[in-house]
């Protein structure tokens, strides 16, 4: 990199077919992409607050402890968990995944409010109340809560899906990947994988592979296998690729690579099973 010149990464479109330089903080960022919006027109910033403050403790770890391979402390542990647990719920895609969701949800509720009201015209007696009226019973929403389900998802759904993995996270065992092979692992757009062979993904199954490359030279991988923990060292291309593949085929938009480099597992041709297998 010349004296000066910010650094870059290329950025590549899932089907590998174009590439483009840019500089890290112009790809992974939005606009107020976390920030509660209040009726009142005012701007809570609480959560994106957290998330810098995770990630600055996060980011202290992956230099002190993890870019020199040295023991992580249990207290470590619980804050990388947590740190992988919001890299599930803060995603771009996984928010248009509840947007689309919560939508869905939104959209049959008011066809159900239409029709009551259609139906309370006509008829001769009295009907029960709205559809879209609040209810307070015990594990059921209402529709202005369902309305900001899909207005705010992220808001709504991060905290709740982060103090549920995290125990999950904290029961399985924890592994560093590491190369010093280039350009080493590749990253994207929705980074975090869950993997099970031959069922929907779930933490639950003693299958499941949770895979976050945390820089070019070094990739998280949680599991439940017991002969995977701590420091693992890779030099072989096909163990890379296979691991590389996964964030590919998983990545929403595109994919990043700390090199122009031409990726040499088939984009596009080769499946998941073939970087699983």
């Amino acid at each position: 990199m010349p004296k000066g010149q910010t650094p870059y990464v290329w950025k590549f479109s899932k089907d590998g077919k174009t590439s483009q330089n840019k500089a890290p903080k112009n790809i992974f960022c939005e606009s107020e992409m976390y920030t509660i919006h209040r009726s009142d027109g005012s701007r809570d910033l609480k959560l994106e607050q957290a998330l810098s403050h995770l990630e600055s403790r996060f980011a202290r770890i992956r230099r002190d402890k993890l870019s020199s391979k040295s023991p992580l402390s249990g207290e470590e542990k619980i804050l990388i968990c947590h740190f992988v647990a919001a890299m599930r719920a803060r995603t771009a895609a996984q928010r248009n995944h509840q947007k689309k969701h919560w939508g869905e949800v939104l959209l049959m509720m008011d066809s159900l409010a239409e029709q009551w009201l259609g139906a309370s015209k006509t008829s001769s007696k009295p009907l029960s109340n709205s559809p879209n009226a609040a209810i307070s019973n015990k594990g059921t929403i209402n529709h202005e809560q369902v309305q900001e389900l899909a207005n705010q998802p992220l808001q709504q759904t991060m905290g709740p899906m982060v103090r549920a993995q995290v125990p999950h996270y904290m029961s399985m065992n924890m592994a560093i990947i590491c190369t010093e092979r280039k350009p080493g692992f590749i990253t994207s757009d929705d980074p975090l994988v869950w993997y099970a062979p031959d069922k929907v993904p779930g933490l639950i199954y003693d299958t499941i592979e949770v895979t976050l490359p945390i820089s070019p030279r070094q990739l998280l991988f949680i599991s439940r296998k017991d002969n995977l923990e701590g420091y693992v060292d890779i030099n072989e291309k096909i163990e890379i690729d296979r691991l590389n593949l996964r964030t590919w085929y998983f990545c929403d938009k595109y994919f990043v690579v700390n090199e122009n480099t031409k990726m040499d597992f088939r984009l596009g041709k080769t499946t998941v099973d073939d970087a699983t297998s």
